[in-house]
């Protein structure tokens, strides 16, 4: 497989917010990272993870996975 794609601060933001329509602390949660994690990314302050730019991809192409993941914990 392809290394996990290098992403800019400003679509880290519209993942966050249009693709995925979640607050910062919501989506450290869903990456398992702090929200100061977040909100540096989106500043451009630090760059993701690997494992962090392979689980926005998977978001990006399907946002839903979300609600997969959410019953999948249920």
């Amino acid at each position: 497989p392809k290394a996990p794609p290098v992403l800019s601060k400003k679509k880290i933001k519209d993942l966050r917010e249009n693709t995925l329509g979640v607050s910062q602390p919501v989506f450290a949660l869903i990456l398992g990272v702090s929200p100061a994690a977040v909100k540096a990314w989106e500043q451009g302050n630090k760059k993701p993870s690997g494992t962090a730019r392979r689980l926005m991809q998977l978001f990006e192409r399907d946002p839903d996975i979300l609600k997969k993941l959410h019953l999948a914990k249920a």
